[in-house]
Parts: C-alpha cells; structure tokens; sequence
C-alpha cells in the first residue's frame, strides 16, 4: 500500500489510512461526530497532505503528529470562543470542577 522508499509516502496514502481510521472512530449512525471529522479531514488534507511527499513513515508520522499539536495547542478555534482546544477543555474542566464543589 505504501510507495518505495525512495518515493516516500504520497499524500494520497497517507489520506486513505487517515480516512480508514476516521472510519473506524466514528459511529456511522451519527452524522454530526462524521460531520466533524469530516471538517477535521479536509483541513488536514488542504494543509499538510496536498502540500508534502514524505521518504519515510517516521517522516509522516512525525509531520501529523506536528499537526496535531499545532492544531489543538497553538491554533487559535472560532467555534471556541478564540480559544485553543487544549485551553477550552482546561476551562471546562476547572467550570466543571467549580460548579461540583458549589454544590
């Protein structure tokens, strides 16, 4: 499934092993959950995939993984308030924490 070594991994690829997993992560009875991935995908795919050619899997496995940090640690999200993902799950969490001591 992986091209040669000395091609690298094509972004078409590393696409479908991404789309397999998001398949198998998500219920297929639940359209908003692929609804959301599906967003996640595209981005992804605009951003990193079209844009790459790597010569190896650690190679792939590292720029995703560089990816991923960006996008739930630095990036800043409308749909949260211009908030990372990381600090909105912290803020909700110290909310939750809060409003369980409160009562």
């Amino acid at each position: 499934m992986f091209c040669t070594r000395r091609r690298g991994v094509s972004p078409a690829t590393l696409l479908v092993f991404m789309l397999l997993l998001a398949n198998l992560v998500t219920r297929p009875a639940q359209a908003i959950q692929n609804a959301v991935m599906e967003t996640y995908n595209g981005r992804m795919r605009d951003e990193l995939l079209n844009q790459h050619w790597w010569r190896s899997i650690a190679e792939a496995r590292d720029a995703v993984d560089a990816y991923r940090q960006h996008f739930n640690e630095v990036r800043l999200h409308s749909a949260l308030d211009n908030k990372t993902p990381s600090e909105f799950a912290r803020r909700y969490a110290e909310t939750l924490n809060s409003q369980r001591l409160a009562s």
